[in-house]
């Protein structure tokens, strides 16, 4: 997969319509694989060459090859943001449930459900529309770019589903040596809580896939006629599209819902306000499109903000490494933010929380680092400087043991203390270094790139190479996600004294950690540090590693059922089998 990930290049959500024959494709200068080109929609475009999708039907022996052409697809899906400025442009009234522009829309429970609940809550929360809606913005959308803009097929679907690593056969591109339920991460009740508004799809929170493409969770309508599968998949091979109807009324089209394998019949004759659906677009290759790929412009360097001189130490891992840790000064900080400025994730209320000082690592843990302690190294992108990843929770927890095992043996570490990763408190402390803006350096998105590696292929990469932040800790948003010690709870709303914040647990979490920062593959949406994420506690990817902690030991006493549960994890084999390979007994079963 690390072949795939050094060629991808930007991808959109738009796709060819209108296919270019092999005589018309060997005269003209096709794009470099997977370039990019902008477009007056807001959103760029990728260029996708033929290829082979593997799709499915209602069974092993209906599975078909379809031989797709060229073509150009947009990085994401279309947005209410999108669908706005056409209203807006052809002088139409904007439909209700699109709410006020532009800004968020649904700041209360109460204001969802007036509205119907069947509006996404921000303008770049993803669009959902009628039939008649979506036939005029394709055309409007045409004209805009100057050629022709259709809805994809689902061939071009699969294709983009697969992106090149199915060659076993597997499904979805993340099921290539990903493991867990958070390969995809297409789920939006990773970062959200229970109130209904809170529920949608903000496309930059989750991966791309291996060509840069945002494939989120959502139904999306297809330009195929919907078919029986035995009838839409001929026997053998076939070139897509499969079915080309140029009436625009057609009245039964294929519903592609990702990310499960189901196809559906949608009615564009059903005008009733249920009937709404996602759009991913698709627009054809022209000659001449190989001079359309540009460099993005570069941007001026905004001024470096002066680096807080806090207390250093270097750990020692053995072997010659070292790991380097920042002592953040007790304090009190708001964690969070408030309702009304964020109502669709969980990052609210805003809580007060007291904490006394701790020692946190200046990056992520490296993959020298963590080989040093344990004699492992499981990630699937090799280089001793690169953030350790592909880990499970299990790895982590006897890394953090085995370096609390050695400091105590050696004196540097009282039984008061403990290595361990941040707690949801720690991190977000550590991370806004005192701020309160959107990031920890501002709020402009656009200076992202000086700070963070986030929205770019190749990932992960060296630690420390980009900007740290005020208080001199590297990649806070980016390169990789950063695994929590604590499960996921709902924020108290009241001062919070210590590290654990106190509040009753969301049922969907038992089996889920506490993540922050955002990653390389995802967009500038999820490296906002006080965005909270979980991950099923099964998960080994890419875009996943954690850093290290010096601070409070937290016992078992201190925990409850929303908390860690050290014994849960103390028994299992993998845990054992690596702190006796480096000397260290594993703690006693418990007797229960």
């Amino acid at each position: 997969m690390k072949t795939v990930y050094m060629v991808v290049g930007l991808v959109l959500w738009v796709v060819l319509s209108h296919d270019l024959s092999a005589g018309e494709a060997e005269l003209a200068v096709a794009p470099t694989p997977f370039a990019i080109r902008s477009s007056a929609l807001g959103v760029d475009f990728v260029y996708l060459p033929s290829g082979r999708a593997l799709m499915f039907g209602t069974a092993p022996t209906q599975e078909r090859w379809a031989n797709v052409s060229p073509f150009w697809c947009a990085r994401r899906p279309v947005t209410k943001g999108m669908v706005r400025r056409y209203f807006e442009a052809t002088a139409q009234a904007v439909p209700e449930r699109f709410g006020p522009a532009p800004e968020l829309v649904y700041r209360s429970e109460e204001q969802w459900h007036q509205q119907g609940g069947l509006s996404m809550p921000t303008d770049g929360h993803l669009a959902l529309l009628l039939p008649d809606e979506i036939s005029g913005y394709l055309t409007w959308v045409g004209a805009r770019e100057g050629r022709r803009v259709e809805l994809m097929t689902e061939a071009q679907f699969d294709l983009i589903r697969g992106s090149g690593m199915n060659p076993e056969g597997e499904f979805y591109w993340w099921q290539h040596q990903q493991t867990g339920g958070v390969g995809a991460w297409i789920s939006s009740q990773d970062y959200q809580g229970t109130a209904p508004e809170q529920k949608s799809f903000l496309p930059g929170l989750y991966t791309q896939t291996p060509w840069r493409i945002f494939l989120i969770t959502g139904s999306y309508l297809m330009r195929d006629h919907f078919l029986a599968p035995n009838e839409v998949l001929p026997p053998g091979d076939f070139d897509d599209p499969i079915t080309r109807h140029a009436d625009p009324a057609w009245p039964m089209h294929a519903e592609r819902t990702y990310p499960y394998p189901s196809r559906t019949p949608y009615s564009k004759n059903r005008k009733t306000k249920f009937n709404i659906v996602g759009i991913w677009l698709v627009s054809e290759v022209l000659p001449g499109d190989a001079m359309l790929a540009v460099t993005p412009p570069v941007r001026l360097e905004p001024p470096a903000e002066p680096i807080v001189d806090l207390p250093k130490v270097l750990l020692d891992c053995g072997k010659g490494v070292t790991l380097a840790l920042r002592q953040v000064p007790a304090g009190r900080f708001t964690m969070g933010r408030s309702r009304e400025s964020r109502p669709w994730t969980d990052e609210w209320p805003e809580t007060e929380v007291e904490l006394g000082s701790y020692w946190l690592g200046e990056t992520e843990v490296t993959q020298a680092q963590f080989r040093a302690v344990t004699g492992l190294n499981p990630s699937l992108v090799p280089g001793d400087d690169r953030p350790v990843h592909n880990i499970s929770f299990v790895q982590m927890l006897a890394f953090c043991d085995l370096l609390t095992t050695r400091e105590r043996a050696a004196g540097h570490l009282g039984m008061d203390e403990e290595y361990r990763c941040p707690t949801e408190p720690e991190w977000e402390m550590a991370a806004m270094a005192g701020a309160r803006t959107r990031y920890a350096f501002g709020d402009d998105p656009a200076d992202l790139p000086f700070y963070a590696w986030v929205d770019v292929p190749n990932g992960p990469f060296p630690v420390g190479t980009k900007r740290p932040n005020r208080w001199g800790f590297f990649d806070m948003s980016g390169n990789v996600m950063e695994q929590l010690w604590d499960r996921k709870i709902t924020y108290p709303g009241t001062l919070v004294q210590g590290q654990w914040l106190e509040g009753g647990g969301l049922a969907n979490f038992k089996l889920w950690r506490g993540a922050r920062g955002g990653a390389w593959n995802m967009g500038a949406e999820a490296a906002v540090p006080t965005i909270r994420r979980a991950i099923p506690l099964d998960s080994r990817c890419y875009h996943i590693g954690f850093r290290l902690a010096r601070g409070p030991t937290l016992n078992a006493t201190d925990m409850n059922r929303t908390r860690f549960d050290r014994e849960s994890y103390v028994i299992d084999p993998e845990y054992r089998a690596i702190l006796e390979a480096n000397g260290v007994t594993p703690p006693p079963l418990s007797k229960k």
